[in-house]
């Protein structure tokens, strides 16, 4: 995941900023139906001092857009779970019953013209 700088002082091109940070480390935060990951990024820029500690945090919502929108991209990985899922409601319409099935509208994760 990456971090970017955008503020009112950013000049450069957005699709290629000037300063960002990388972080592949994540902490899962475990709350029940509100479960989160987070990234900290930790000492975020260039200055020396009064360097500003970020972190993200991403809801399993989140996830659900960052799937569509790989879909609608045609991402070869995202398809793949495009089909995984389709292949799961048609089991599931065959009939068979998962002992932990998906919350209401999981799979409004595909793109609606699918």
């Amino acid at each position: 995941m990456k971090l970017i700088r955008r503020d009112k002082s950013f000049t450069g091109d957005p699709e290629n900023p000037l300063h960002w940070e990388e972080e592949f480390g994540f902490e899962k935060i475990e709350d029940g139906e509100m479960s989160e990951v987070r990234v900290d990024f930790e000492d975020f820029g260039r200055g020396q001092k009064k360097r500003p500690g970020f972190a993200v945090k991403v809801s399993w919502l989140d996830v659900r857009n960052y799937v569509a929108a790989f879909i609608e991209m045609e991402h070869p990985d995202a398809l793949y779970l495009q089909r995984l899922i389709k292949l799961a409601e048609a089991i599931e319409g065959a009939g068979w019953s998962p002992e932990d099935p998906p919350e209401e509208g999981f799979h409004d994760i595909l793109p609606q013209s699918n």
